[in-house]
């Protein structure tokens, strides 16, 4: 009767369900493989160690992810994000220049104004002289010691040098819509291909940190937290490409409209440019005390 039970109980072990301990799917040796604790209760007056920062990485190394076509289009838009720059003081330039064209030729209709005498004399009209300076050139000998009773002197020199106000605004509208549309094509293409090659590079970069993931061992896995893995696939990732999509593209382009503009106002007023680089030390000092406080905020 006895050895009919146990071969009951036998019977009935085999077909019993099995449990599993999950509470032991680690052992003790996996445990202090992992987590680096022997499975002793942790010592209250043992000091908690510091969590080693992890190597910052490089600019260069972000991208090890990108491919030809990757490369071409970071090139390309690198070029656009330049061009966008440069057209900064340019345009600067070319504004200035006509404002200084229509001081000019308010001197010069101001000095039309002050001789209708001398303009009938030589049979031209006030609107054909204001239209054409042309016109008037041949006959600027004859002013050349005139002084005008408001105190506006133009000599032949000047009225050479004066460009006609109807052609140089045919010219300069010309410039305006040449270099906007260049404007507009750049500022899209720095964003476009930026965003673009990052978009590729960071799909790349989540598909080999899951497989590196998936790859571990089942006690690696047991000794990470549940949201670990979705963590590092948004926000850390996330972060990598903010750094190498548009923001590095609008970097670039501030860079480059700095620089140029610096070389711009050493060309066109170096005494004015060299005065006013006494203040540049103060700007950049208090420029990167900000970002330090920036950067250690964002630590804590």
């Amino acid at each position: 009767m006895e050895e009919k039970n146990n071969i009951e109980n036998v019977g009935a072990d085999h077909h019993r369900p099995k449990v599993l301990d999950r509470q032991h799917l680690i052992t003790d040796e996996a445990k202090t493989k992992y987590d680096g604790s022997n499975g002793a209760a942790p010592d209250a007056t043992e000091e908690p160690q510091e969590e080693e920062e992890p190597p910052k990485t490089s600019l260069l190394a972000m991208f090890r992810f990108a491919d030809g076509l990757d490369i071409v289009m970071l090139v390309a838009g690198t070029v656009c994000a330049m061009v966008n720059g440069f057209s900064w003081p340019f345009m600067l330039i070319v504004f200035a220049d006509t404002i200084q064209d229509f001081v000019d030729f308010a001197l010069y209709e101001k000095f039309l104004q002050k001789i209708p005498d001398f303009l009938e004399r030589i049979n031209i009209t006030f609107d054909d002289a204001r239209e054409d300076i042309g016109d008037f050139l041949p006959y600027c000998d004859m002013l050349l010691n005139y002084t005008t009773a408001s105190g506006v002197n133009i000599t032949c020199d000047d009225l050479e040098t004066t460009d006609n106000l109807f052609d140089e605004m045919d010219d300069k509208v010309l410039i305006y819509l040449v270099g906007s549309a260049v404007v507009m094509v750049s500022a899209f293409g720095q964003v476009y291909l930026f965003i673009i090659s990052a978009e590729r590079q960071i799909t790349r970069m989540r598909l080999a940190f899951y497989r590196a993931v998936v790859r571990q061992e089942m006690g690696w896995l047991d000794s990470r937290s549940p949201g670990e893995l979705a963590v590092k696939l948004t926000d850390d990732i996330g972060k990598i490409h903010e750094a190498i999509g548009d923001k590095g593209a609008t970097a670039i382009q501030f860079y480059t409209a700095s620089l140029s503009s610096v070389v711009a106002c050493f060309v066109f007023g170096w005494e004015l440019t060299l005065i006013l680089q006494i203040a540049s030390p103060f700007i950049f000092t208090s420029f990167a005390a900000i970002g330090i406080v920036r950067i250690i905020l964002l630590k804590l």
